[in-house]
């Protein structure tokens, strides 16, 4: 990164690829969260957490746990306890997830 360019915070997909990564090399994680945090702090958004259902880091506002409405999830954990709870088959409910998240891509909130 060139010194003059912003900072900015990375995407949620970068992220967990970069985890991916330092998971197979073996490298310390708690380097990329402390980068991540600091993106975050210099940038005024939200600091990252982890996700308890499934162990992902996610920033921005988190879903309520249907399970105990006090539970703070990844919003893509709160889809998948909606989903479920609308009686949608686990075998869709990861399907209807990439179909989301493929149409974020496309055109992401604003």
């Amino acid at each position: 990164m060139h010194e003059e360019r912003e900072i900015g915070v990375p995407s949620q997909r970068y992220v967990d690829i970069c985890l991916d990564g330092y998971e197979a090399f073996g490298f310390d994680e708690n380097y990329l969260y402390e980068a991540l945090n600091i993106s975050l702090e210099e940038t005024g958004t939200t600091a990252a957490k982890v996700c308890p259902h499934c162990g992902k880091t996610y920033t921005g506002h988190p879903a309520l746990s249907r399970k105990d409405n006090t539970t703070p999830i990844c919003p893509d954990c709160g889809t998948l306890e909606a989903l479920e709870a609308a009686g949608i088959p686990k075998e869709k409910q990861k399907k209807v997830l990439e179909t989301i998240g493929e149409k974020l891509a496309e055109k992401p909130c604003k």
